[in-house]
Parts: C-alpha cells; structure tokens; sequence
C-alpha cells in the first residue's frame, strides 16, 4: 500500500494537472448532479445526500449521476450509474459533483461546483496531517467542516485558504434527528476505528484484537456479562479494519458485524445510531456526530499513548475533546455496563459543552444546505 501511496501522489502531481487544464475547456451541465464514489462503493456522505435527493424528487429536475458504485442502492431505476473508466469525463462535464471518500484530482472549473463532503470530523490527524500524506488534496470547489474550530483544522489538513471551507455538519448526521423508537432492551452500538489496514496503509497500534480489551475467544464473556445487565450491543468494525482470523457467530445480547455483513443485512450505521441508547469507539470521528443527541459515549483506548504515537491527533489533548469514560480494561468495560444500565451519566453537561465547539448546526438539515452551497434548489 506504501508503494501504491507513491504512485498515487506521483499521477495527482505530474499527470493530473493535464487534465485539470483539460476541464477549464469542457462545457458544464448545470442540471447534472455528479456523485463520485472511490471505494466501489455509495456509502457515507455520499449515500445519504444521494438518498435525500431521491426522497425530496431532485430527480424530477435534476439528471443525478453515481459514478464507481458497485453496490446496490434504493431508487437506481431514477439515477444513472456508470463504471470507473467513465468518471473522469463526467466530472469533466458535470456542474455539480460531490465526495466523500478519495478524489478525482481534477481542479474545478470556474464554471463548477465540486464539493467534497468528507466522511468524517477529525479527531485523528488526516490528509496532509497524517505520515501517509498522498500529495495534494485541494481538487474542490468547497469543503464542509461542523465548525468554526474545525474549518482551520480541516483547511490544514487539506492545504486550501479556509474561504474554500464552509461551515456545516455531515449530511448523515441528519439521520441522527430520526424519532427513536421504543425497545425491549436497551442497545449500545460499538464502533472500533482501524488499527491495522493493509488496504488504507496504516498500521497504528500492537493491539491486533478486532475488540480492543477481547481476544475472540472472550466474546462469549462479553455477551454473558451483557445478558446478566439486560443489554444489547451491535458492534460494526471499521471498513478499512483487517479481517485476518474474523469469524461471525451468533451470540444472545451481541452481534459482531464486518462492513461488508452489517451492509447485506440492509443495515445502516447512522439510522442504526439514531436507535441507540449509548455509544462505545475509541478514536472513531463517529463520536463527534453522536454529540448532537447527547447519549452517553464510551471510549474504549487501552492503546491511546501508542496510537498518538504512530497517527497523531488534531488536538493537543484529545481528551479534552472526549466527553465520556475513558477505558482501558475490562474492569472499566464492565463498568461503564453497569453505570449505563443503573443510569448513571457523569457527562451529560461535559458533553453539550463539547458539542458546542464542534458542531455548529444542530438541526438535521445538512443535506439541504450542501446542496445550496452548490446552487441546487427545487
């Protein structure tokens, strides 16, 4: 992955400004919506600004066009998906394009509003902040950061002035504002970040269990100590995480899901998140998100010193940032069970003060706003 890393910088450097010369020549279609998706897939961002177009009929003015997705999606009957050798013409052509995950490193026309949504609020250090820095990053039009605090972050790690930066929070935050609906039991939803990913090029902590603090063989002691308190927990590895000696088996109180089960079992994170009750992760920018409906939040870090070691943070002292338990062991785990199950909370206020500085809005209307930035209205 280190020499594909090499590789990757070397086209963004010396062979795509060819074509970012190319494009000031092609004509726009303002009535064409562009979504590029790099990893085969339309997930994240992505995803839920395509779903929201489709459920608010944009289709009906717009022609909607999801370049490099292989997976299936509601509604394909209304849009136009086409492979990857096509996306480079019909960024070329489009008025307005959107991303989430990697780049078509192309500079915008002036005549062209490219948007890149990013998937994730930083807390670990990214792009050009990061020990794996692929070059340039500055291929758009504007970049979404959730605050005024993190625009200088985010204008950092991107190399662009910060008036390339706006201000709102993820598009798939608004599924966060979904009504919640009445459980049995109360769920916690897991969500470890990668360690060790030979398909990102990161290997960022000795800590090679899928679940920090549980070797496989504990799982069955994780659900046990789950079914004594009368919880559920769905825990959803990161898509980026090595699978190597992952196996998938059906516990009571605990299901342990890869990227690619939790996806073919129609399941969506944050719909799944809206549901939930509490959160546990780690260095996971999920966290970051999940402030907005102020439930408790579990960092699960008996590796922290390690991974500030090897990744970084955007943050001095992350935890400061980190409204929730901080764990280590698996005497903390179980803590933190038992506190949230007898409802027992220490940092509700701790983390209404962080949501503050971190998420600007706070009113599920994110897609919408995107959208306009980019000059799209109904």
């Amino acid at each position: 992955m280190i020499r594909n890393a090499h590789i990757k910088k070397f086209l963004v450097n010396c062979c795509f400004p060819l074509l970012s010369a190319l494009n000031k020549t092609v004509k726009k279609d303002k009535n064409v919506i562009f979504i590029y998706c790099a990893n085969n897939r339309l997930a994240d961002n992505s995803y839920v600004l395509y779903k929201y177009l489709m459920d608010n009929g944009y289709d009906a003015k717009y022609k909607i066009v999801v370049g490099g997705a292989e997976n299936e999606v509601p509604d394909a009957d209304r849009a136009s998906f086409i492979g990857r050798k096509k996306c480079i013409m019909q960024y070329m052509k489009s008025g307005h394009v959107f991303y989430s995950q990697g780049k078509i490193p192309i500079k915008p026309s002036k005549n062209q509003c490219v948007i890149n949504m990013w998937h994730g609020t930083p807390l670990k250090k990214i792009a050009k902040l990061s020990n794996l820095n692929n070059g340039e990053e500055f291929f758009f039009t504007y970049l979404c950061a959730s605050s005024e605090m993190i625009k200088h972050i985010m204008a950092k790690a991107f190399g662009c002035p910060e008036e390339n930066v706006f201000i709102n929070g993820e598009p798939k935050s608004d599924l966060l504002f979904q009504q919640k609906a009445e459980r049995k039991r109360k769920l916690i939803v897991w969500t470890p970040t990668f360690r060790q990913s030979e398909f990102l090029g990161y290997n960022n902590s000795s800590n090679t269990d899928l679940l920090p603090l549980f070797s496989n063989e504990q799982w069955d002691s994780l659900n046990n100590k789950l079914t004594d308190l009368d919880l559920d927990m769905i825990v959803k590895l990161h898509a980026g995480q090595d699978l190597h000696g992952f196996y998938f088996k059906e516990f009571s109180n605990l299901k342990i899901y890869s990227d690619k089960a939790f996806a073919g079992d129609g399941l969506e994170l944050w719909s799944l998140l809206s549901q939930s009750d509490a959160l546990m992760t780690d260095y996971s920018s999920v966290y970051l998100n999940y402030l907005l409906v102020n439930r408790p939040i579990c960092f699960v870090v008996p590796d922290m010193d390690e991974y500030a070691e090897s990744r970084g943070f955007v943050f001095d002292d992350p935890i400061k940032y980190m409204p929730g338990k901080i764990v280590k062991d698996a005497d903390s785990f179980f803590e933190f069970l038992e506190d949230f199950r007898n409802g027992h909370d220490d940092f509700e206020e701790q983390r209404v003060q962080v949501n503050d500085v971190i998420n600007y809005y706070k009113d599920g209307n994110c897609c919408r706003r995107v959208l306009e930035r980019s000059g799209i209205v109904l």
